[in-house]
Formats: C-alpha cells, structure tokens, sequence
C-alpha cells in the first residue's frame, strides 16, 4: 500500500527508510525465493510504495547517491547471506549444482529488486557513468551491476575451479554417464557481457576438449564399425553436440563446434565413407539402403562437394549404368508373373474383375525392370538427394548410355519393346480408367523414353499397336480412350505437337462405325446375310500405318464385304474401299453340349474357330493352308482358343484341355463341344504373343521415314547455303541456277569439296 503524505513527510534520511520500509519487504521477498523461485513476483502495491519512498528521498531529501548505494549492497549483502556462506562447504558436482541453483535465484531476485528501484534506474543509473578501472562512460543500468556484483563476488576466486567443474561435467555426459544438467541448462549466457572473457576462455576450453574426444571416437570407431554403423553414430554426434550447445553455451558456439565435428568426423574420413568397398556408397546403392544413403548425404553437404558429393555422384552414375547394363547385356532375369485383369460381364450383367496369369517375354520383364529403375533413383534423388542437379545429370548419362549400347542384346529391340509394355498396360485394368496410378507409369515410360535415341521406332511401334487397340475394340470405352489420349498428351509435351502428329490424326478420323443395315432398304434388296455386319471406314492418310493382308475369307463373309462395297460406292462414288479383313472383331455364336454362347473375339480368331463348325477336325498345318496365314500366326491364334476357357481341344483330350503339353503343327484339334461355361455372353483370350508387331515392316517403315527426313534437311540446307550466297551479293542479283552452277565449278577447281561420307555437304579446301 502507498505511503500517505504526513508518512513520506515523516522520513528522516535513507536508513530511516530503510529499516522502517524497505528492509522489512526486501527480506520478506528473500525468504518466498528459498522456498520456491519459480512462484515470486513483484508485487504492484509493493512497487508503489518503493517508487514514492525512493523519489521523497531523492528529491525531498537530495539521497540520490545513497540510496543507490543501498540498492548495490542490497545484491552484496544477498551474495555474502545467501550464496557464499552455502558454497564453501561444497565442491566438484554439488558445488556446480548449487551454484547453479543459486545463480538462478539471484537473477529472480535481481529482476524483483530492479523493478522495486525502477525510479532510481531511470533517473540515475541510465545515465552515462564512469566504470570499470578506466574509468570509461557506460550506461549500465541497475540489473546489469547486479550480475557484476555477482560475477565478482562468486566468481572472482573460484573462475578455474568453476571452469573445469563445468567442462568436466560436460565431458562426463558426452562420455554417456547420467548426469542432472537441468540446473546447468544456459547458466552462463545471460551473465554476458559482464563474463565475455570468462566465456571466451570456457569456450576455447569446450571446443579443444570436443575435439580431442572426437579425435579417438573417430578413430575408434573406423577400427570396429562399418560405413552405415558409423554415419548414424556421427549424426547422432552432430545432434547431441548442438543439443548440449544449446543447454551450456552461446549459440555463437554452434558454427564452431560443427566445424570441429565436419573436421575430425567427416573430412578426415570422407574418402573412407563413400568408397569402402565393404559399405561405402555404392555398397549401399546396391543394396538399396534408403535410409543410410539419405544420411551419408546430408553428412556429405556439410563438406565442399570435391570431398564428397562428386564422389557420390560418380558412384551413382556407376550403379544406374551397371545395373541398366546387367539387364541389357544379360538374360538372367529373374522371372515372375504380371497380372491382366480384364473386365467380364455376368448375366445378371454385374461386373467382376477376371485376373489371368500370364509369364512375361524375357523382353518384357527388361523393359518392367529398366523403368523400376528409372523409378527408383529419380526417387532418390528427389527425396534423398534434394534434387541436386549433378545426381540428375548422372541419371540422364547412364541411361542414355546403357539404352544406347550397341554391346547391349537388347538394345534395337528394347524402343519396340517399351511400345508392347504400353500395349500390355493399356489392355490392363489399371488403364480401365483414369488415376493417379496410371499417369504416374505414363511419366516413367515417357522419362525412360526421353534417353533412347531411337525415338521413332517407338512412335510407329506405338501408332502401330494404338491402331490394332482402336481396330480390335480394346479401346471402345470412352474412358479407354481418355487414357489413350492423357497419354499422347505426355507424349506431345515432352518431344513436341510433330511427335504425336500421327496419333492425332488417327483419333480425329475415327468415323462412326457404318451398318450395312444402315444402308437404304431400297439398296439391299436380294441380301441376306444372316448375320451382321458393322464397318469402320479409315482415311487411309491417318492410318499409314497399317499392312494389308490377304485371307481365305468364308464365302458368306466374303459376299456381305463386296456388297457392302457395292452399296458404299453408290453412296460416296469419290470414294474407294480396300478391307483389312485380319482387323476389327466378331461376335461368333457357338452351340456347346448345354448351352449357346455369343462370344467375342479377334478376327483371325474368329476365322480359325469358323473351320471347326460341324464337328471338322484339323491341325495347324491345315488352318495355315486354308486361311492363307502364315503358320507361326495361326499357331498364336490356336493357343490363345486353348487358352481358359478351352474353345479348342486336342481329339484325344478332355473337356478341360491339356495347355501344359506343346501344341504341335499336325496335332488334330476339335472344338471342345463339353465346355460348360459360366456365362452366356464372354471375350475370348486375347492374343497375348508380342510377335504381333511386324517388325521387319516397321523398321522398313522407319527406314524409309528417316531418309525422307534426312532428304529434306539437306535440301534445305543446300537451299539455305545458295540463298545466303545470293544474300552476300548487293551489286546485283543473281539467280539460284547461277549459285548452283558456281558451286560446281568451284569444286571441279578444287576450290571445294563434296565430303567422303555424305556428297551432299560441301567442305573448303584451305
């Protein structure tokens, strides 16, 4: 509570005040810190009454300069009662803790007893006074003198003892011994700048000590542990040295105790890390070690790059290209199954998945595992490796390098072969609809493609297996063709609009399909098909791509073409029509022993399965003669009807089909009249031999588009190289035919010259 006037009036001096008003709160105050620090607070009737004692007694009295000597033996007083007595009895540990504790009280006792004197530090001890042995003008307000009474009343004769307690402290926590550091946690800091050079000492005292416990640790450590072993005890190291940073020292101590740990830990070491041959980096790439190799990474940033990162970048090229080669230059696949799953129809028309086991080519499973590598690493390296643009670049040169090895088996076949995995995935259910799975595999076949060179071969492959997709009806959904479209998209933004011209195209042709029943009734007179039949009709400018081949058709099927022709003519007479009779797809109605199926398959299926209406019995040398179709073709066909569900039997097999037996040529087949099955309506097993890309035709096909390329770039070059010549000539103008011919001279004199390798550049004679 305030004093009241007639009570300020009644102050005789300073000590009057003292021991009648401020000795009597100030011991009070004392007594609340021993009991429990953590609970004091000034207290704001307290604070009142102090502020208008010490202003009477500074401007009523003049007392100024007393009671700011009072206020300074207030904290001599507290350091002699209540600190020094209590410590001369303890030493080492309890010494330390004590201290500890009582440094802590002292500073709640300096802020409660600073806010009690506000007034004076204000008005006296704010202002710039001679200090120290100098006599140099500071303003040091009063808790700063505070923590100068403390430093020289406790620390003025026991700094070393101090010193050495605290490190020695330390260096048993660090050694693994529990400790109490609670009391110790920032002890000193706040003492700054009063201790700069107590600090500055302890400081260099804490790092050399660091350095010679890590000195042996690490040496220790290389002699027992390996590589992985020892980079997870070195970031432990790094954490627990900043940890105890932060409990005992200036945080201007956390760069310099790093570089202790960079030195004697990691730049000393660094070679060791990253090329043990028992566990270094690349042991660990091989191995597939996530976690230790994003730890050796953030260990090696701490390094310039040339003691670590480049070696790990050399490294990881190394792995990606060994291992890229161990797939193309070998056949030692593991093998194992990928899954088809189609969708199917029950008659009660609910939908099921329907999964079949198919064992991969060899090719296929290189091409998986190529782009399982190419998944792998780039995840390194955008999660282990922060995206640093070097590992990136390791990654672009190894794969460009091992899909591009001429050594390689693999290598001509490998760009044909990626377009058949894109195939395979787009008959898959994973392609069924559009997700975040499937756009995921199409940036991975696409950043696998980005590094063959031979990306035409793809292209065409590609357009060449799109266009039996769109042909066969594997892609009839419009959520099928969605995904067809997301992915040429992928395409089109990676390699650019004249990459993926001919797959637009393709899709902007397809007409709606043509029914001949569609046709005028008035144009069908006399025709009875008995079945029907639906065209697709093709530019043939967007559909290059495809091969006409002939075939032994059935006579009725053969008729409805010719008059479905006859009757197109009369409707588009610009127009002509050429059939590709092995494209598209049938419905073939089949009477089993207790049901009738509508089942749908691929025309050349469909064709081979028409042979054996009436109970007919042949081999496959007979289907090739009668069909007109090459042998090993009619053998994919036959084995895809054996397939489950068995259309086609061996005569001499059951109901359910021996497929584990290989099929011969003149084996006798039959149709598997028995089969019992589950469903009314069903597709036939697709053909899943990837000899289905022509591959001759289509390398002809590259071929022939690459010297048209390469034609028309020298001719414009050569076009480039006259005009500029016309260009350079101002006095007057002259003609195309003259540069031409001014060329030839020239180099009939030996001026010029047409290059050995290709006639068509022109090369100086110097």
């Amino acid at each position: 509570m305030a004093l009241t006037l007639d009570e300020l009036n009644s102050i005789r001096d300073i000590n009057d005040a003292w021991t009648r008003y401020l000795k009597p709160t100030i011991d009070e105050i004392i007594k609340l810190i021993d009991l429990d620090p953590n609970t004091v607070m000034p207290n704001e009737s307290d604070i009142s009454r102090f502020t208008s004692i010490i202003e009477h007694l500074c401007q009523k009295l003049g007392s100024t300069n007393e009671v700011a000597e009072h206020a300074l033996n207030i904290f001599v007083d507290y350091c002699e009662n209540n600190i020094i007595g209590v410590l001369k009895s303890l030493k080492d540990g309890p010494y330390l803790l004590e201290l500890a504790d009582r440094w802590n009280k002292f500073k709640i006792f300096a802020k409660i007893i600073c806010d009690l004197f506000k007034y004076l530090d204000n008005n006296y001890f704010n202002i710039e006074r001679p200090s120290g042995s100098n006599g140099v003008l500071l303003i040091l307000n009063l808790q700063q003198r505070a923590y100068n009474i403390f430093k020289d009343q406790i620390f003025a004769n026991q700094i070393e003892m101090i010193e050495h307690l605290i490190l020695d402290f330390i260096d048993q926590e660090r050694s693994g011994e529990t400790v109490d550091n609670s009391m110790l946690k920032n002890m000193f800091i706040t003492l700054d700048p009063t201790l700069q050079q107590f600090y500055k000492h302890l400081e260099d005292e804490f790092l050399q000590r660091t350095r010679s416990f890590y000195q042996k640790y690490s040496q220790s450590m290389i002699e027992t542990e390996t590589v992985p072993d020892f980079i997870i005890k070195c970031e432990n190291a790094f954490n627990n040295e900043n940890e105890r940073v932060e409990k005992y020292m200036n945080p201007s101590t956390q760069p310099k105790i790093r570089e202790i740990l960079d030195e004697e830990l990691l730049r000393k070491n660094a070679h060791w890390i990253v090329q043990s041959k028992e566990s270094g980096f690349l042991v660990l790439l091989d191995h597939n070690k996530i976690e230790d190799i994003g730890r050796m990474y953030r260990l090696m940033t701490h390094l310039d790059n040339s003691l670590g990162i480049d070696a790990m970048v050399q490294d990881f090229r190394t792995h990606i290209q060994s291992a890229g080669e161990n797939l193309m230059l070998t056949q030692n696949v593991p093998p194992r199954l990928i899954q088809e799953i189609r969708e199917v129809k029950e008659e009660e028309e609910e939908e099921e998945k329907e999964k079949e086991k198919l064992i991969p080519s060899q090719i296929y499973i290189i091409v998986d595992q190529v782009i399982s590598l190419f998944r792998r690493v780039n995840r390194m390296h955008q999660e282990l490796f922060q995206n640093l643009p070097q590992f990136g670049t390791s990654i672009q040169d190894a794969f460009s390098e091992f899909l591009n090895d001429s050594r390689s088996k693999y290598w001509m076949k490998f760009t044909e072969s990626l377009a058949i995995y894109v195939d395979e995935l787009m008959k898959s259910s994973l392609a069924s609809t559009l997700n975040d799975q499937i756009q995921t595999r199409f940036d991975e076949i696409v950043g696998v493609l980005q590094y063959v060179q031979q990306k035409d071969v793809f292209i065409n492959s590609h357009q060449y297996l799109l266009s039996q997709r769109i042909l066969n009806q594997a892609i009839g959904e419009s959520e099928k063709i969605e995904v067809e479209k997301v992915f040429i998209d992928k395409l089109k933004i990676r390699f650019g609009d004249s990459y993926t011209y001919k797959l637009d195209a393709m899709f902007k042709d397809l007409l709606p399909q043509v029914k001949l029943q569609q046709l005028e009734d008035d144009q069908q007179q006399g025709l009875n098909l008995g079945f029907d039949l639906q065209a697709q009709i093709l530019t043939k400018a967007s559909w290059s791509i495809l091969k006409r081949e002939n075939v032994n058709l059935p006579d009725n099927l053969q008729q409805a073409l010719q008059s479905f022709q006859h009757l197109y003519k009369k409707i588009k007479p610009e127009r002509e029509i050429e059939w590709f009779p092995k494209l598209g797809s049938m419905v073939v109605e089949v009477q089993f022993a207790q049901k009738k199926c509508n089942i749908t398959m691929e025309s050349t299926q469909a064709l081979v399965l028409l042979n054996f209406a009436n109970g007919a019995q042949l081999s496959v040398n007979d289907l090739s003669t009668l069909l007109k179709i090459d042998k090993d073709e009619i053998m994919m066909n036959v084995i895809s009807l054996m397939s489950r569900p068995p259309l086609l039997i061996r005569v001499y097999e059951g109901s359910q089909g021996q497929t584990s037996i290989r099929l011969k040529d003149d084996d006798q087949l039959k149709l598997n009249k028995e089969l019992k099955p589950k469903k009314k309506n069903f597709r036939a097993q697709r053909l899943t031999d990837q000899s289905q890309l022509k591959t001759l035709w289509l390398q002809q096909l590259v071929l022939d588009e690459r010297k048209t390329k390469i034609d028309g770039t020298i001719v414009y070059l050569t076009r480039e190289l006259v005009n500029n010549a016309i260009a350079q000539i101002t006095n007057f103008i002259p003609s195309s035919f003259e540069v031409k011919q001014r060329i030839e001279d020239l180099i009939e004199r030996e001026f010029l010259k047409r290059a050995e390798q290709n006639p068509n550049i022109i090369q100086c004679i110097y």
